[in-house]
């Protein structure tokens, strides 16, 4: 199991401004999110659906956890959530080893969907995340149309929402496909 390494929070911008107290639960590179939010426009009747991947840290001042996203493995444009559970289940070990020959020592932190509309996360979504991305700081990135990201974490079987916070460019590497 990967256990969090301590970091302070990265420097960042938030697309919308965090609630005091409760700060982002992911971190994106902002040509990261460029890249998912370009997929995402590809098909406006599919979704951009795949893994992130990065590292997941413990801040040191407020303990809590936090994924820094720093690539994806781009997936499939799929129709819905509950296409993409079933296509991860025969496709996991690809997946996985897609992540470990083009992001060495990142980890596959989470999932994203960048969905053609405006829709909320549902049960296809809850049962995704729970079946492939059960630990309590595995988070999924929710980006629609014209509006600032969301990061989830499954809660009380629901999610909760918190604003991403949007990192510099730096040269990285997107995405594995």
């Amino acid at each position: 199991m990967i256990e969090p390494h301590t970091k302070p929070r990265p420097p960042a911008h938030a697309e919308v401004a965090s609630e005091p107290g409760a700060p982002p639960y992911l971190y994106i590179w902002a040509d990261v999110l460029a890249e998912l939010r370009f997929n995402g426009q590809w098909r406006a009747d599919r979704a951009a659906v795949g893994v992130l991947v990065g590292h997941v840290w413990t801040d040191p001042v407020d303990q809590g956890t936090y994924v820094e996203v720093e690539g994806f493995v781009a997936n499939a444009s799929l129709p819905d959530a509950s296409t993409f559970t079933r296509h991860l289940r025969q496709s996991w070990r690809e997946v996985a080893d897609e992540v470990q020959r083009n992001f060495g020592d990142a980890a596959v932190i989470g999932w994203y969907a960048a969905v053609p509309g405006h829709t909320p996360p549902g049960q296809g979504e809850w049962v995704l995340h729970n079946t492939f991305f059960p630990l309590p700081w595995q988070t999924g990135l929710w980006i629609e149309p014209n509006v600032s990201p969301t990061g989830l974490r499954a809660v009380d079987g629901g999610f909760r929402s918190r604003p991403v916070a949007v990192m510099g460019t730096e040269p990285a590497r997107v995405a594995a496909r």
